[in-house]
């Protein structure tokens, strides 16, 4: 890593772009092409001939970090003169990220009064969903229905991925992982500590390339704590308590039972190890590949 070259015009950006969740190579070819429109001795766009000669990244990978940011909506490929080039996406696309992004990746928690509560209408409820279509048919408007929300999560590995086989296929799987990525929605999770690699272990690469980069922040526990299939999604307006197995969701709306098990999550988040889950996929991701 300590030979990539950049310029200092280069570096004003990293920091915020470290928000993210990038990887370092995805940091610097990211910020390279920002500045390329900065630096009249370069030109708009690039290719990854350049890219790698001017930023002393291998050109392999990076033809890897560009596709990777292009799965992210970060930058586009075209073709100029018959060659293949690469430039930024608009870079409101980043700024909204960021915003979105800030508070919950740089540590600090999310505030109570954005999950688990909303003043539109402070009437309680308990909404029992049963039945294998009644539980397909909530999942999957819950995914649809908070786009650009963050949202606590609390899962298991094993017996919770053995319960999602039981209701979705695994391309609805990763299906979903699409949707809520494409639809901005950021889980602040707690897993057990063999969450990742048994996720992947169970579901390969497709799902951690479509898993990669919707969780921003992860907290792991021990996983003796995790002997069961439940699992607890929590939005603003709205948690979820979800058990597949038994093919059940629980929708609680503005009740003290958020409250309270909320006031427990937050005691596991600030209690335990915090991990960049997001690395641990890219990882899992590359080492695979190499194989």
């Amino acid at each position: 890593m300590s030979n990539i070259k950049t310029h200092k015009k280069h570096i004003k950006n990293l920091e915020h772009l470290k928000l993210l969740n990038l990887s370092t190579y995805e940091v610097v070819i990211y910020d390279y092409l920002h500045n390329l429109k900065d630096d009249k001795s370069l030109s708009l766009p690039a290719t990854p001939l350049q890219i790698s000669k001017d930023t002393l990244i291998p050109r392999a990978s990076v033809y890897e970090t560009l596709e990777s940011l292009e799965t992210r909506g970060l930058v586009i490929n075209r073709k100029l003169n018959h060659k293949s080039v690469w430039q930024i996406q608009n870079v409101e696309i980043l700024n909204e990220k960021l915003q979105k992004l800030k508070n919950v990746i740089s540590g600090h928690s999310i505030d109570r009064q954005e999950i688990g509560h909303s003043e539109i209408n402070n009437q309680s409820s308990v909404i029992l969903h049963h039945g294998l279509e009644a539980v397909r048919s909530i999942i999957f408007k819950m995914m649809r229905d908070h786009k650009d929300e963050s949202f606590y999560g609390y899962t298991g590995a094993t017996d919770v991925i053995a319960a999602w086989d039981t209701v979705f296929s695994r391309e609805e799987v990763n299906g979903l992982n699409r949707i809520l990525k494409e639809s901005n929605v950021i889980c602040v999770g707690v897993f057990p500590r063999s969450f990742a690699r048994e996720a992947f272990n169970q579901y390969g690469v497709a799902w951690a390339k479509d898993y990669e980069g919707r969780t921003a922040s992860t907290t792991y526990i021990d996983k003796k704590y995790f002997t069961n299939a439940g699992q607890m999604f929590a939005f603003r307006d709205a948690m979820y308590l979800i058990a597949l197995k038994d093919k059940m969701v629980i929708e609680i709306r503005h009740s003290d039972i958020q409250n309270m098990i909320l006031s427990m999550y937050e005691y596991m988040r600030d209690t335990s190890e915090k991990v960049d889950i997001n690395a641990e996929l890219r990882a899992l991701i590359r080492d695979n590949s190499n194989n």
